[in-house]
């Protein structure tokens, strides 16, 4: 799917540039495509296939899984390293930025090709430090681990006036809204979770809202893309926000009005809507990154009445709550069906695991 040394690109009928893409073509490689097809190799479908946000969301998924449910590791770590490997090959460093830098590829906005994009450094910043998490904690491939973080270390999310930039030498000019919009700034929460800690929540937060007043606050956006921004904010502890941004999507619907689908009227793709939709209520109630567990941590006026039962979080811990009128009743955590802590009368409850034990937050 990604060039080996140097190529130049055309995109859209002009010119991008002669770049260097994968240096070397690395046998241990792993890349996910953007369709496949029933034999399993890739559908080449230029240039969605150089959608190269792909290859942090897809191992993600793994990764989250393996964390989540505590099981199948060998499965994500076999992802984890392949991706690393990718990320390994396609980034090069540049003398002059001091950073590590991505030639030309395209965005989570499919119209959007261009150099350092902010979902491919956030999306290869997430993959080599967790890969080189789960490498630690199995005691295995010491050398590539160090590789890995300190190439992880050394990218560089590109920002001005406190505003992260949508891709290199982005003025802020690029319009937004529609089917495309400005997408890649989802990528600032979900589902690179783990990287949330090095961004400054100023910069996110204006971001965020600059990027939502650009695309005209969802003026024919897609469903799923609307319910990713809505995941973003909850763990961001935008609230209201997520809450917007996901009640839009449900007025992309089929005909009928009977079911949601990606855009009214142009896509009638289903699954897209709904597993994007399902997913945001749960991350308004439950928060689960690394070891922290947070219950609450972003509901919404409209939901101050609400309750969960056995929801997934780290470890194979399963967390159910109560909260009425904004205030949370009764938290309680299991695992193999015994419980672990029960916390009662609290505005939010946020715990740790820590040597096993689940340790309540003193804020």
């Amino acid at each position: 799917m990604f060039p080996v040394g140097k190529y130049e690109f055309e995109y859209a009928g002009r010119k991008k540039g002669n770049f260097e893409y994968l240096s070397p073509d690395n046998g241990d490689a792993f890349a996910f495509a953007h369709e496949n097809l029933f034999d399993r190799s890739n559908r080449q479908v230029p240039p969605w296939d150089k959608q190269v946000h792909i290859q942090g969301f897809a191992p993600a998924m793994y990764y989250h899984y393996n964390r989540l449910y505590a099981e199948n590791e060998d499965t994500a770590y076999a992802v984890m390293r392949g991706s690393a490997r990718f990320w390994q090959s396609i980034l090069h460093w540049d003398a002059k930025q001091k950073s590590y830098t991505v030639a030309p590829l395209l965005s989570l906005t499919e119209d959007l090709f261009e150099a350092d994009l902010l979902d491919a450094l956030i999306a290869a910043k997430w993959v080599l430090t967790q890969a080189a998490a789960l490498a630690e904690k199995r005691n295995t491939d010491s050398d590539l681990r160090k590789q890995w973080l300190q190439i992880a270390q050394n990218i560089r999310i590109k920002d001005r006036n406190n505003v992260y930039l949508e891709f290199g030498g982005d003025d802020g000019s690029r319009a937004g809204a529609g089917y495309m919009g400005i997408r890649g700034y989802t990528y600032l929460g979900f589902p690179t979770l783990e990287t949330m800690k090095s961004f400054s929540a100023g910069k996110v937060n204006k971001s965020l809202d600059q990027c939502w007043e650009r695309n005209k606050k969802g003026d024919g956006m897609i469903a799923f893309v609307a319910n990713w921004f809505a995941l973003t904010d909850a763990y961001w502890g935008r609230a209201e926000d997520a809450y917007a941004k996901s009640l839009y999507s449900l007025t992309q619907t089929e005909p009928s009005t009977g079911a949601m689908c990606e855009q009214n009227g142009v896509m009638y793709y289903f699954l897209t809507s709904y597993a994007s939709f399902t997913i945001v209520p749960v991350s308004m109630v439950l928060q689960s990154i690394g070891n922290d567990i947070k219950v609450f941590p972003a509901v919404p006026e409209a939901f101050k009445d609400i309750e969960f039962y056995n929801l997934p979080a780290t470890d194979n811990i399963r967390v159910s709550g109560i909260m009425k009128g904004g205030k949370a009743q009764k938290v309680w955590f299991e695992k193999d069906g015994k419980t672990l802590l029960e916390v009662k009368d609290k505005e939010a409850v946020s715990v740790s695991l820590v040597g096993g034990q689940l340790v309540q937050s003193s804020k």
